[in-house]
């Protein structure tokens, strides 16, 4: 949340991250949507009061 242009996730080193065989959670992926690999899952987050829930799944959307 805190960038605002793609550009500034070189400075994160994001690269270097995402070249390794591990889970990597981003917050907010699809403010920079472009800049980013496609996803192999999609995990979502969500919550009403005290409930909360999870879900994964094969992301077939992100891309698109």
């Amino acid at each position: 949340y805190r960038l605002e242009h793609a550009n500034q996730l070189a400075g994160l080193g994001l690269d270097e991250i995402l070249d390794r065989r591990a889970i990597v959670l981003l917050e907010w992926p699809d403010r920079f949507r472009d800049a980013l690999p496609k996803p192999d899952i999609l995990i979502r987050i969500a919550h009403d009061g005290d409930a909360r829930w999870v879900t994964v799944e094969p992301d077939v959307t992100f891309g698109q």
